[in-house]
């Protein structure tokens, strides 16, 4: 006697699970060869049939590969933030910089090096970081942070603070079987937050804002003289804005 063994292909597996692929190229033949022989445990003369198949359960493997669809991070749901400047407007030709960095083992296999984006416009402040895939369940966590055009730390200068904020995006891949929704089976989900060290209250995306405040010094070239700052609350200052006189109330001194 002889039998073919094989894995039904999915399409014929009742309760296939999603993203699973089913080994449909392997097959075993097994032979059984049927024999009567005297049954060694009886003292009688007594005949009894014997099966002898060429494989056992052991020798009979099927290998089955689960892979899932891959989540991916793109368009709205990709890691992002928002740039707001407080005091003054965007410059034409200023640009502001923003980095992406993978901080554990998981984000390096998404994010081989930094990456770098740019807000160049005050009409459009926000700024989005390229698309990710993810291939496997775990947690991938990246750091966002303003950085100069050479990728270094920012440095205040010309009446601009810039801010420090660290925000910290963790992605969470999980297997979508696990999920109570069928339309999530077969597929790996991605879910992001965002912490902002200095900005708490912002839970949706990364969060920078800068500071400007007009700087003066009366005096010779601004040398020891009198520093003036004037700060707008609740409006942009523009250029021009204000005006400032140094006007003496006393009699005149002048050094000896």
């Amino acid at each position: 006697f002889e039998y073919r063994i094989t894995e039904l292909p999915h399409q014929y597996q009742g309760a296939a699970e999603p993203g699973m692929i089913y080994d449909e190229n392997t097959s075993y033949v097994v032979k059984i060869v049927v024999t009567e022989e005297q049954d060694p445990d009886s003292a009688e003369p007594k005949i009894v049939i014997v099966a002898e198949p060429s494989l056992q359960p052991s020798d009979i493997t099927f290998t089955n590969k689960y892979e899932p669809t891959e989540a991916e991070l793109t368009g709205d749901d990709a890691i992002h933030g928002t740039k707001t400047l407080e005091g003054r407007q965007m410059k034409e030709g200023e640009t502001f910089y923003f980095q992406l960095s993978a901080l554990n083992d998981n984000a390096k296999t998404v994010l081989k090096a930094p990456a770098t984006v740019t807000v160049t416009d005050q009409n459009t402040m926000d700024f989005t970081f390229a698309d990710m895939t993810f291939t496997k369940v775990g947690t991938y966590t990246f750091q966002v942070n303003e950085v100069d055009d050479k990728g270094n730390e920012t440095t205040d200068a010309d009446g601009m603070t810039f801010d420090t904020n660290i925000a910290t995006v963790t992605v969470t891949v999980t297997d979508g079987n696990d999920s109570d929704d069928p339309a999530d089976h077969g597929k790996l989900l991605a879910s992001v937050s965002y912490s902002n060290d200095k900005h708490s209250n912002v839970t949706g995306h990364a969060q920078f804002t800068n500071v400007y405040k007009a700087n003066m010094n009366y005096g010779a070239n601004g040398a020891g003289g009198i520093a003036v700052t004037k700060t707008m609350v609740d409006r942009i200052m523009e250029a021009g804005d204000y005006n400032f006189t140094l006007t003496g109330t006393g009699p005149l001194r002048t050094a000896p």
